[in-house]
């Protein structure tokens, strides 16, 4: 199961550090302007860099370096069409489990 939370993009590191802890996090999605802010509070929360991605920009370590290798992956994913109006009725499935890759 998939966990999120939220942080105020005005967060000193020793605040972002100590949701780190309490949310048990595996993963920091960052905007640029704020990333020096993520790596630190990742740091002191015994997390590697790794694990902070940058939500723009160029490079591994930025959302579209995330998931664009996994959708580009043949058979991960297939469209299923809906007609007009239909896809706010539907809900999202999945029956194949969520691939891991490593950061």
């Amino acid at each position: 199961m998939l966990n999120a939370s939220a942080a105020n993009p005005t967060f000193s590191a020793e605040e972002l550090q100590s949701q780190l802890e309490a949310t048990n996090a595996k993963l920091l999605f960052v905007h640029p302007s704020v990333r020096e802010t993520g790596v630190n509070a990742a740091m002191s929360a015994g997390l590697p860099v790794e694990v902070v991605v940058s939500m723009e920009g160029e490079g591994s370590k930025t959302l579209d370096g995330v998931i664009l290798p996994i959708l580009q992956r043949p058979g991960q994913f297939f469209e299923i069409p809906l007609n007009p109006g239909e896809a706010k009725k539907k809900v999202a499935v999945s029956t194949a489990p969520l691939p891991y890759t490593s950061l």
